[in-house]
């Protein structure tokens, strides 16, 4: 019985593995993947940020609709949606530099990028939702952070 139960929960990891492209990337070291492009700590080609834990240095990614390539990825400083560090329209996070206030962007494809996005925290007076997965706060499945707000620990989400 204990073997059968062990080999079940085996194949159930695998399993989720296999088939979950969600990952933490941290740039300390010590995580599943770890990539940098533009000078930032970055999720892999192709994925999003999904979730983020500035204090221990990683992100949540996964790979959405079609994904992009590099070449289409662009450094924003100065655009905002509500009230925080955001990419432009139609566009979402793939890496993040607090010290320099930089987000890396890519175009969000398969319309994935349809409607506003909300604001994701813990203080439900002025957000709309709080989410936190895999140990960090995190936009909902399958949706990806298009701006951040360190101080204020929000996010901006694409709509559910």
């Amino acid at each position: 019985m204990k073997k059968f139960l062990l080999f079940t929960f085996a194949l159930l990891s695998f399993q989720h593995i296999a088939f979950s492209q969600e990952y933490i990337s941290c740039s300390g070291g010590g995580c599943e993947n770890y990539s940098k492009r533009q000078g930032m700590h970055t999720c892999l080609p192709g994925y999003y940020m999904t979730g983020i834990h500035v204090d221990k240095g990683q992100f949540l990614c996964n790979k959405l609709g079609k994904g992009y390539d590099t070449s289409e990825e662009i450094v924003e400083k100065s655009n905002r949606v509500l009230n925080m560090r955001a990419c432009p329209s139609g566009y979402a996070m793939t890496g993040h530099h607090e010290d320099e206030g930089l987000i890396l962007c890519a175009p969000l494809k398969d319309g994935t990028e349809s409607g506003k996005p909300y604001r994701d925290c813990s203080d439900l007076s002025i957000c709309e939702d709080y989410n936190v997965r895999r140990g960090m706060h995190a936009c909902p499945e399958n949706r990806a952070m298009v701006g951040v707000h360190i101080e204020k620990s929000q996010i901006a989400c694409m709509p559910k």
